[in-house]
């Protein structure tokens, strides 16, 4: 539903996924960077703390170099060390 909603402008999901599988998470993650990289993307705010993504996030975070309507970003307590 995330990747396809497209009158998303605040997602929270902070503290979500971290009992989740790792199959599940990887499609989560897949619809979030949809969303970001569309160009009538309206998403200002994405918090995804506290989540235990690791390796995960960096394809999120791969995806914000085309993004140009996110203000504010939490990716704290994630786990995905010093890369």
């Amino acid at each position: 539903a995330v990747g396809r909603n497209k009158q998303l402008r605040k997602l929270n999901i902070s503290r979500n996924l971290a009992g989740c599988k790792a199959k599940h998470i990887a499609s989560v993650v897949d619809a979030i960077v949809q969303c970001i990289q569309e160009d009538d993307c309206v998403l200002r705010e994405l918090k995804i703390a506290d989540s235990r993504l690791k390796q995960d996030l960096f394809a999120l975070l791969n995806a914000l170099g085309s993004n140009k309507c996110l203000r504010e970003l939490d990716i704290s307590g994630n786990n995905m060390g010093d890369a």
